[in-house]
């Protein structure tokens, strides 16, 4: 007897107090559903858990449809009418196996109508999957009106897809975990816009970057998040730049950390460092993900502080991505980010060889060795094409990014996929997504961008052409 079999009730009275066939007596029923025939009925004291359309061969054959629309919920939320079970056919798809009897049944098994044929609902070990249809909302008089919670979110199995839909879904070629295309995970994770959040819940974003010598590069950072659906920008730079960055733009909440001038001082820098710490440790409860290095410059004394923000921000696992100069601080310190997996780093060419010298002895490491040795963050690898792996996540090789981007590179375009990939992460986490995938629809939008850009601007092109572009490529993958 197997362990599941083990599990399964062996008495008739066992049967009948396990739900959803029978159980505690205080049961509050939500909605109903029943058959065609109305044998079997049955009720549920909550609302859906998920909403999906599967697209499987399975369910297309069983069901003689091109998908299946279901509904899940706990057992436990789920009571079929003491009369109903006599009327209900179990049928294990995998066995091709029928059972007339629920003491018999194997589960993951489908339950069925014995007289009207109708399929009814999925039932797992502990998750139960109905059929909407089948609720009260459809009567036959009407077009049927769904509760929102009932409405599908996703089309999942795709690869067996029998119809085109065009119904905005994102797909997936799994039980929502792999996405078709980096499309479809954006519409998946992005938030709703429909008018029912409040001012930063689609996204409260810091960016510590910039300094005495660069204004430019924390700019397109923040910016950038914001023009891909961040609603708060916490930009958190040293005080000698905060003056040009507010000149940039109304948008960005800009707050000095750190005067460089104190913190360069051997007589302050250490006072000096730790206001900066305390600073930015009372802005990290504000944010969903938090973006380090822009236009940060490689000062000992800001680094040594940047240091301990990190320490501060792995502690509460806040997403981060480290960019720019930040990775220099890494090459330095690799302790900082070993074992963190909601850390992303986005080195270049030059930049994966120092990092690579640092953490192998070597520059020439494949990406897959080099996540490995650092066993959590993310990496994407910039280049021609892009490569993002992350060791002990669902993929065994490196995701390629291979969009069409720009030929033309210049200054700044880095600065936008760190604020953009910031923004993704954030929503990521909230939706308990898959980061790899995260990190390659941030490649793909941006490159998406800087494509649309150059065609207009050819070898004019710059960094705020890029932009400009940055909306309506998000909107093509994942319209509003």
């Amino acid at each position: 007897m197997t362990e599941q079999q083990a599990s399964e009730p062996q008495s008739a009275d066992e049967w009948f107090q396990k739900p959803p066939y029978g159980g505690c007596t205080q049961f509050a029923p939500k909605y109903k559903a029943s058959c065609f025939c109305k044998r079997v009925q049955f009720a549920v004291q909550t609302c859906p858990l998920a909403s999906k359309i599967c697209d499987c061969s399975t369910c297309m054959r069983l069901h003689g449809a091109p998908m299946q629309w279901a509904v899940l919920f706990q057992k436990d939320a789920v009571r079929f009418e003491a009369e109903s079970i006599k009327f209900i056919r179990f049928y294990n798809t995998s066995e091709d196996a029928a059972y007339e009897d629920g003491r018999d049944r194997k589960l993951p098994c489908k339950l069925q109508c014995k007289h009207c044929g109708t399929w009814i609902a999925d039932e797992g070990r502990n998750m139960f999957m109905a059929m909407p249809t089948l609720f009260e909302f459809v009567t036959g008089g009407a077009r049927p009106e769904f509760p929102e919670s009932f409405l599908p979110a996703s089309h999942i199995f795709c690869a067996t897809q029998a119809l085109d839909m065009c119904d905005g879904l994102p797909r997936f070629l799994d039980d929502n975990r792999i996405p078709c295309t980096p499309g479809d995970f954006l519409r998946f994770i992005a938030p709703s816009l429909d008018g029912k959040g409040h001012k930063g819940q689609a996204g409260r974003i810091g960016v510590l970057g910039g300094s005495v010598d660069y204004a430019g590069a924390p700019y397109y950072a923040g910016i950038s998040a914001l023009r891909v659906g961040a609603e708060l920008l916490y930009l958190c730079t040293a005080d000698e730049a905060t003056g040009p960055i507010k000149s940039y733009s109304p948008e960005l909440m800009v707050s000095s950390v750190y005067n460089f001038a104190k913190i360069s001082n051997s007589a302050t820098a250490e006072e000096e460092v730790n206001s900066f710490v305390s600073k930015m440790v009372a802005v990290l409860p504000r944010l969903h993900a938090l973006c380090i290095g822009p236009g940060l410059g490689r000062h000992d004394a800001v680094l040594r502080g940047v240091a301990k923000v990190i320490e501060e921000a792995n502690q509460r696992e806040l997403p981060m991505v480290i960019d720019a100069d930040c990775l220099w601080l890494i090459t330095q310190n690799t302790d900082l980010v070993k074992g963190c997996s909601h850390i992303v780093l986005t080195p270049n060419v030059m930049e994966f060889k120092r990092l690579s010298q640092a953490v192998l002895g070597k520059e020439d490491a494949d990406l897959k060795e080099l996540c490995i040795a650092l066993a959590g963050p993310t990496i994407i690898r910039k280049g021609a094409t892009d490569l993002i792996f992350s060791a002990g996540k669902q993929y065994l090789e490196p995701l390629a990014c291979s969009q069409e981007g720009a030929p033309r590179r210049p200054g700044g375009i880095g600065d936008l996929l760190a604020g953009t990939i910031t923004v993704l992460l954030g929503w990521t986490k909230q939706r308990r997504r898959c980061q790899v995938q995260a990190c390659h629809a941030a490649c793909t939008v941006v490159r998406r961008a800087a494509c649309r850009a150059y065609q207009k601007q050819k070898r004019a092109l710059v960094a705020p052409d890029v932009l400009d572009e940055l909306g309506p490529a998000f909107e093509e993958f994942c319209p509003a």
